[in-house]
């Protein structure tokens, strides 16, 4: 069987990949080379949300399904979760949120009724992260914190991590700003005991913002948690968290004195690495933010130059909203 696989995943090579999709599948064959079956299962997992990223859906439901019959011949009911928390990403990537939330809830129940807490603290944030790709954002804030709180009873540490993690990027997308700073330190804390170190890089970009859009402002501290995300992102190589985390780091220094070309020379940096890493999300957010600055700096031609790119990847993936956005940037 893994030789089958191993030819499949060298056929789905044959586009270019990107170089976190490479590494990502670099690593399970590296597993599959040791036969170490928890590791191929957590390699595959890892590589199956590089693939949610990228778009390439069925890729992503290839490598989840493995991944979860390999967890559950092992009997790892958070491994299980942890696959199917994927799937469930994939399905709302492609905006099949139907079956994104019949999986989810299904299984809940399904992990409910063997009373496998770890389990079912991941089905309640793959319900969540259903919730918050429609912007339903109340409904996600539920789910994540009653993952929370399971968790704590359960003494999980790990599963109340990214409980916590998911709250606070919950709280940002619904700019509860003050929610963000009074909860950062907490799960920051619950975050380095688990070893997330993704996770803690999220939280110091999120409260990074928090700083600079909440009450009381602070640019200089959000100036400072932007870098150390970026730090961690960069320690980790994943090119999206760090494009993220330069974007914070540009909005902040948009905001110190005379900041507007320091901040175009981030969102710039920002954007190259997004377009290397094939991030075309992280792209669409960084012309939007150049548009933006330039406009407020009075440069007209470059604010267009930047719409004229925004709406095209807008377009690429069928982005209506930001599209909206964008033309009504251009506009004024």
């Amino acid at each position: 069987g893994a030789d089958a696989a191993a030819m499949a995943e060298d056929a789905s090579d044959e586009t270019e990949d990107p170089p976190e999709l490479h590494s990502a599948k670099q690593r399970i064959h590296t597993c599959r080379r040791v036969d170490d079956r928890q590791k191929v299962a957590a390699a595959l997992c890892e590589c199956a949300e590089v693939c949610v990223h990228l778009g390439r859906i069925e890729e992503a439901l290839q490598h989840a399904t493995e991944a979860r019959s390999i967890c559950k011949s092992l009997f790892n009911g958070r491994g299980e979760a942890e696959a199917l928390r994927v799937a469930v990403k994939a399905h709302s990537k492609s905006r099949r949120y139907n079956d994104a939330m019949r999986v989810a809830e299904e299984e809940l129940e399904a992990f409910r009724d063997v009373k496998d807490k770890k389990a079912e603290v991941v089905m309640l944030l793959a319900v969540s992260d259903v919730h918050f790709a429609q912007e339903n954002y109340s409904m996600a804030c539920a789910s994540a914190e009653a993952a929370a709180q399971i968790s704590v009873q359960a003494e999980d540490v790990r599963g109340e991590a990214s409980a916590r993690e998911a709250c606070i990027r919950i709280y940002a997308a619904s700019e509860r700003w003050q929610k963000v700073q009074w909860s950062s330190a907490e799960a920051f804390e619950t975050l380095e005991s688990a070893g997330d170190i993704a996770g803690r890089a999220s939280v110091l970009m999120h409260t990074a913002m928090a700083h600079c859009k909440g009450v009381p402002q602070d640019v200089e501290t959000g100036w400072k948690l932007g870098k150390e995300s970026q730090n961690l992102y960069k320690e980790l190589g994943d090119k999206r968290g760090e494009a993220k985390a330069l974007r914070a780091i540009a909005y902040a220094i948009k905001l110190m004195q005379d900041g507007e070309a320091e901040s175009l020379r981030a969102l710039n940096k920002a954007l190259a690495i997004s377009k290397d890493a094939h991030d075309k999300e992280g792209e669409l957010i960084a012309c939007m933010a150049l548009a933006t600055t330039w406009l407020e700096g009075d440069k007209q031609e470059d604010a267009m130059r930047a719409t004229r790119v925004g709406s095209k990847l807008a377009r690429e993936q069928n982005d209506g909203a930001r599209l909206f956005e964008i033309l009504d940037t251009g506009i004024q």
